[in-house]
């Protein structure tokens, strides 16, 4: 289904509901690219990802905020019912956060983190990172990582 470019204006209703959905059953990392750039430099990406088997749901997260909806695969269990997950990446997943971040309450910890990794990402034009700003956001990662488990 084509979405349409223009997404969709935000009232804080609109807000609110997303922000109570990916408190629920949303998630917020910062992760190591699986493969290198070009010129063989580590960075990390920061993404928010939804995954529900109410693909309407998922689609009003897509014209909020952008991103992309995959299938998820349930091969190993037909009995399942169709899953799918939306997800954003680095600055569509910061400006989400960004704008979610006074309705998230149990997130809101994980997305305050997650914002704090925009400072050390690679600029447009910049080669590589810095080994202190990789170190920082492995140090995030890492954190991030912790929040989850409380």
């Amino acid at each position: 289904m084509a979405v349409d470019t223009q997404l969709m204006t935000f009232s804080e209703t609109d807000l609110a509901w997303a922000a109570g959905f990916i408190d629920g059953e949303g998630s917020i990392g910062l992760y190591p690219c699986a493969r290198r750039d070009k010129y063989h430099h580590k960075y990390f990406f920061l993404r928010l990802s939804v995954a529900n088997t109410d693909i309407r749901c998922l689609r009003r997260l897509q014209r909020m905020f952008g991103g992309s909806i995959n299938r998820t695969n349930h091969n190993n269990r037909p009995e399942q019912r169709p899953c799918w997950t939306w997800y954003c990446q680095s600055k569509k997943c910061a400006d989400a956060l960004e704008r979610l971040l006074p309705f998230l309450l149990s997130k809101k910890e994980q997305a305050e983190t997650a914002l704090l990794s925009r400072k050390y990402m690679r600029k447009k034009g910049q080669f590589r990172l810095e080994p202190v700003d990789l170190q920082s956001q492995q140090e995030i990662a890492s954190h991030l990582r912790l929040l989850k488990k409380v």
